[in-house]
């Protein structure tokens, strides 16, 4: 689980979030699937096009130089 503030539209929320980390041949990935409620992050104009929940994907990739 990561935990962190994500930021949108000028809104700051807390979220815990499920991830994998994987190392492979000296590559670090982290990937992240979760979803998130436009109307908490103020984005009213969007929900007249969409559902209020949305999923939010990340996937970081990290190698050392």
């Amino acid at each position: 689980v990561i935990t962190g503030n994500l930021t949108l539209h000028g809104v700051t929320r807390a979220i815990s979030a499920p991830a994998d980390l994987t190392l492979a041949n000296g590559l670090l990935t982290l990937s992240s699937r979760f979803l998130i409620r436009q109307s908490e992050f103020g984005m009213m104009e969007a929900l007249k096009k969409s559902k209020d929940e949305v999923p939010i994907t990340v996937s970081i990739r990290a190698s050392r130089s």
